[in-house]
């Protein structure tokens, strides 16, 4: 193998562990970003239910104004 050849693979591998390693790095980001979105969503929309669901009935719109 000419000394060409050598240095062109070592480049090689060198850059296919870099971008892997980035690869691995962007996925593990992207998948924390989803979970982190959807957790906060479902909270929200169970808080704005549980809300609209005391305005609407009347025992626990009076429970909760009344702190009991």
């Amino acid at each position: 193998m000419a000394q060409g050849e050598a240095l062109l693979l070592e480049a090689l591998g060198n850059y296919e562990r870099q971008m892997i390693e980035h690869g691995f790095r962007a996925v593990r980001l992207s998948l924390e970003n989803m979970q982190r979105v959807h957790s906060e969503g479902l909270r929200r929309a169970f808080a704005k239910f549980a809300l609209h669901l005391m305005n609407v009935v009347p025992v626990l719109k009076e429970r909760f104004r009344s702190g009991r």
